[in-house]
């Protein structure tokens, strides 16, 4: 049996899914990890991207590269007690580290290939959650749950407006566009101790204002905050209200309207949030120079990669895909 699992790029809302707030990611045509397997009694896999054969039996935590699996099973066996284990390979071409959710694509394609072998006809949301729980409780990521819910409910040639409080969301169809994903070859190396320091910020603010998610606080609470949490709040409430207005535009089939929302949403992470890098910075403008209606970083921050959206048959958009690190580009309605 073969699954798939995209990769996904978050069009608008970062650092806004732990906070509850709402998120608006697409997944990537044709980009993500695939895993093909039998039945077995436990878990023997190889990978196309890494050496060795992750061997795990039941209950093991395994090591390296096969945590994730063994993390996954975990979580699967806490729902469907006694289920089995697989014989297979993983394969994908989503890159690691750029910021387009290469651990929850892996997740997700494993349940999926679980869900299918074993008939366990689990839904994408039950399938979504247990990815979540298998990164935040067996590899302790502290993570929203916008990726896995992106990756097992969206569709080609939507966005999925989602609500990350409620866990529940809808799929918005993408207008014409030429999108152009790209590497900014600054290295990843902070984002993981900052963005767990960035998250417990937006949780101080929250306690301050005494409301239970950041995302639930109101423009006007901002004023009540200082310095640094008074930045992180202002944010996380203003991306909110873009993330609406984004959802808006898209069904207006604005473009022009989602271009400057997409680029105050980098002013606010470089600014407010502080998780830009003057390097990244340069390469936002110049896709703006080279005519991108907006562009931003996107993923956790301190590198990765750059999300840029032209008109559709604006031919500044396929020149400037020539670059060098292009990892995705094209009309992101059919890839």
């Amino acid at each position: 049996m073969r699954a798939f699992a995209p990769g996904r790029v978050n069009l608008i809302g970062e650092h806004v899914d732990y906070s509850g707030g709402p998120v608006l990611p697409f997944p990537l045509p044709g980009i993500g990890t695939t895993v093909t397997g039998r039945r077995a009694a436990g878990v023997r896999a190889r990978s196309a991207g890494f050496r060795g054969e992750s061997r795990l039996e039941a209950g093991a935590r395994g090591g390296g590269w096969g945590r994730a699996l063994a993390a996954a099973w975990e979580e699967l066996r806490r729902v469907r007690p006694g289920v089995g284990g697989w014989r297979g390979r993983i394969s994908g071409n989503l890159p690691v580290g750029a910021g387009l959710s290469s651990s929850a694509s892996l997740l997700v394609a494993a349940l999926r290939l679980w869900n299918g072998l074993y008939r366990l006809r689990l839904r994408p949301a039950e399938i979504a959650r247990l990815a979540w729980d298998a990164e935040t409780r067996g590899l302790g990521k502290p993570v929203g749950p916008m990726d896995p819910f992106a990756i097992a409910l969206g569709a080609p040639g939507s966005a999925l407006l989602f609500d990350c409080a409620r866990l529940r969301g809808r799929r918005l169809p993408l207008p014409p566009a030429f999108v152009v994903v790209f590497y900014s070859g600054v290295s990843r190396a902070l984002a993981r101790s900052a963005y767990g320091q960035r998250r417990a910020e937006c949780e101080r603010a929250a306690r301050r204002l005494g409301v239970a998610r950041l995302a639930d606080a109101r423009a006007a609470d901002i004023a009540r905050l200082r310095g640094l949490e008074r930045r992180r709040a202002r944010h996380v409430v203003t991306e909110c209200a873009r993330v609406r207005a984004a959802a808006r535009a898209l069904r207006r089939r604005d473009l022009a309207a989602l271009g400057r929302l997409v680029h105050a949403s980098h002013a606010s992470l470089r600014d407010d949030f502080e998780v830009s890098l003057p390097a990244v910075d340069r390469q936002v403008e110049e896709a703006l120079a080279a005519g991108a209606l907006g562009a931003r970083m996107v993923g956790g921050g301190f590198g990765g990669a750059i999300l840029a959206v032209w008109r559709a048959g604006d031919p500044r958009g396929p020149a400037f895909a020539r670059r060098p690190r292009v990892l995705w580009a094209g009309d992101w309605r059919r890839g």
